[in-house]
């Protein structure tokens, strides 16, 4: 059996034009469309203030979950994954800000399995910085890829901290895949997997079709060059350097080098 997991939020984020409730009527919209062979879609909200127009939009959703706002949207997969379990097979995910964009979606990327394998994810490299990486937030496990990973460094750092953005939540669950005895897959090139960058740039790695693609729309190059030019460059910085001094700071912390 087959399950779309999308991991939902409904508190504050960078771009305030976008709010969850679009993210998860157009995730609705899409699943209209677009063919499939899904047995179901479960929203796993990692907790927040509720309104009453989210809470209309989640019930247009057949599973709901909820869950504490810590581990983000890593936490809400396996929280799928831990209530579910081997009820289903193949397990689908995306943050509520992404969305598959193809028919058949589903069915092309089980195509994709060979044996051995344990987490297709979006696009998988060799970082210069970090070693090999899963990068983006959005692909298809199995269940016994689930079972072969390892998440307990996962959970022990992160199970405390709600407040500080970091990255290395997102390593060590992409560590409990790569360690595995099963291996990680990228769509890339196969499929292109379309990225938002935090410099509201949308990226593709690729000239193969789009698989998945960002909800909301990104700027094209011009157009941020001209959004970016004075103050606006600045904060642009000013954030990206406050989250390289935070990944330092909780790596000093726990020892990590």
């Amino acid at each position: 059996m087959r399950i779309l997991v999308i991991a939902s939020y409904n508190g504050f984020r960078r771009d305030q034009s976008y709010l969850a409730t679009d993210y998860l009527k157009s995730q609705l919209d899409t699943l209209s469309r677009l063919k499939h062979n899904l047995d179901d879609v479960v929203v796993v909200v990692n907790e927040a203030p509720m309104t009453e127009e989210y809470e209309e939009v989640l019930a247009c959703f057949s599973k709901v979950l909820y869950r504490p706002n810590v581990q983000a949207s890593r936490g809400a997969w396996n929280h799928a994954w831990e209530t579910y379990g081997e009820r289903y097979e193949w397990y689908f995910y995306v943050e509520d800000d992404y969305r598959f964009n193809l028919d058949n979606f589903d069915q092309k990327l089980i195509d994709m399995w060979e044996a051995g394998t344990g987490h297709l994810c979006s696009n998988a490299y060799v970082h210069p910085g970090i070693g090999y990486h899963i990068a983006m937030t959005s692909g298809l496990i199995s269940s016994e890829g689930f079972k072969a990973a390892d998440f307990s460094v996962f959970k022990q750092h992160w199970a405390w901290n709600t407040s500080i953005y970091a990255t290395e939540y997102q390593r060590t669950w992409d560590e409990a895949f790569i360690n595995s005895p099963l291996k990680v897959k990228s769509i890339v090139p196969t499929y292109d997997v379309h990225y938002l960058d935090t410099d509201g740039i949308v990226r593709n790695f690729c000239d193969a079709p789009d698989i998945i693609v960002p909800v909301q729309p990104g700027l094209k190059k011009r157009e941020l060059i001209l959004q970016l030019e004075g103050i606006g460059r600045e904060v642009a910085l000013d954030r990206h350097r406050q989250r390289l001094t935070e990944d330092a700071l909780y790596r000093a912390k726990w020892g990590k080098e």
